[in-house]
């Protein structure tokens, strides 16, 4: 399903779009297309690596902990919900 924003923007702007300006269905995959350089580059720069400085892995969180920690993490997954 991929990341939730997009996922809304192209099915719930872009079929709406379609529906009210009779917008035809390759602009929206042109713009899938177009965003898709952009996103591979922001995900390349700001999407942590494998290992901390320390040499140790990350370990998953658990959702109660995340949404606890939500200052640390909202700013820095916003690119991404753009694109």
């Amino acid at each position: 399903m991929g990341f939730p924003a997009a996922f809304a923007i192209v099915n719930i702007v872009g079929q709406s779009l379609m529906a009210l300006f009779d917008m035809p269905v390759a602009v929206i995959f042109w713009y899938i297309v177009l965003c898709q350089p952009l996103a591979i580059v922001l995900f390349r720069r700001l999407a942590p690596h494998g290992t901390q400085v320390d040499g140790k892995s990350y370990k998953q969180s658990s959702i109660r902990a995340s949404l606890r920690d939500w200052r640390s993490w909202l700013l820095r997954v916003l690119p991404f919900c753009l694109v």
